[in-house]
């Protein structure tokens, strides 16, 4: 039973990290930039707390101005402290955006739970 709910923590987990990353992708599409207070030009590791929340939820005005929806957040998974993994951990995000070229711009987006599997999504 145990190896079970394991099994399903890591599969629900692999579907919220996809879940995030096509929203912080879908959130540089929009505005072109990464959230107030972070460059282009490094990558920025991102805690899934309240305020980042509300910005994919688009309840933040300061991050989202457009106030557009970007993730919906499962009800199970969110609480006080903001988006948690299967295990209760907030889920943290590495957001980097590489040097545009000539070619299409790649939008890197790695999805991190700690002492857990890791989802990379470009």
């Amino acid at each position: 039973l145990q190896k079970a709910r394991q099994r399903s923590y890591r599969i629900k987990a692999g579907a919220e990290a996809r879940g995030l990353a096509k929203a912080w992708k879908s959130y540089y599409s929009t505005y072109g930039e990464l959230p107030g207070g972070f460059s282009d030009t490094a990558e920025h590791w991102v805690n899934m707390d309240l305020d980042k929340v509300k910005t994919l939820q688009g309840r933040n005005g300061t991050d989202n101005d457009l106030n557009i929806k970007f993730y919906d957040f499962p009800t199970s998974s969110t609480n006080s402290i903001g988006f948690v993994d299967p295990w209760g951990r907030l889920y943290s995000v590495s957001l980097s955006v590489p040097p545009r070229t000539n070619v299409d711009w790649l939008f890197a987006t790695r999805v991190y739970m700690k002492n857990r599997r890791g989802f990379q999504y470009e």
